[in-house]
């Protein structure tokens, strides 16, 4: 990872992060004065399911950290959210990364 960053630049680079159109239609772009907020360039996403659905699926999921989510669980709900009912991904039991998954999707 360490190649993609320049130690010696003069440091005269700047960036801003646009944020995706699906963020629209929350309190994040009602806010007073936009927050700043910049919104991504591009039709505007309309999300699968509401805030509800969201907190339903990830009842019991600690959010405080990154690590503190179970990954394949996770994977498994944002798929069961995203893909309207088309089947999971299967890895065959004999692939190195189904090998090396330490918690399994249910």
């Amino acid at each position: 990872m360490t190649e993609v960053f320049d130690i010696k630049s003069s440091g005269w680079w700047s960036y801003q992060a646009d944020a995706s159109t699906v963020l629209q239609g929350t309190m994040l772009a009602q806010a007073p004065g936009g927050l700043g907020v910049r919104f991504a360039k591009g039709p505007r996403v309309k999300p699968k399911h509401d805030a509800r659905y969201w907190a339903k699926v990830t009842a019991g999921f600690d959010f405080s950290d990154a690590d503190r989510v179970p990954s394949a669980r996770f994977n498994k709900v944002l798929w069961d959210g995203l893909m309207s009912g088309r089947p999971y991904p299967v890895r065959s039991a004999s692939s190195p990364a189904a090998q090396s998954d330490e918690d399994s999707a249910p």
